[in-house]
């Protein structure tokens, strides 16, 4: 049975099928993974974790900054600011803490 001619090329067939398949299948699926990613409106601006699957989102989209708080079993929405551009927010930033700051020598 170990010589029979037909097994090995019954075996040999499958190999050659396993070979040519696995690299297509690899890149019809890197391919179509791409494809579903190319939302450009929607950005992670900032994550903060605080450890067991708990975190803090911005998340940007169509013009507006949302707070998320994410767990592994709840998405909840905190608030919704207009986003304002990166300049901007330095500058306001800035004028804000040095109308907040406090000296506690």
């Amino acid at each position: 049975m170990a010589n029979d001619p037909e097994l090995w090329w019954s075996l040999i067939k499958v190999v050659v099928v396993l070979l040519i398949l696995a690299p297509v299948i690899y890149f019809v699926t890197k391919w179509y993974g791409k494809l579903q990613r190319t939302s450009t409106t929607l950005r992670i601006r900032e994550r903060i974790s605080f450890g067991g699957n708990k975190s803090l989102y911005v998340v940007e989209w169509e013009n507006d900054l949302y707070l998320l708080a994410v767990t592994s079993q709840n998405i909840e929405f905190i608030d919704k600011r207009a986003f304002v551009s990166e300049t901007t927010s330095d500058l306001s930033c800035r004028k804000v803490e040095s109308e907040n700051s406090h000296s506690f020598d």
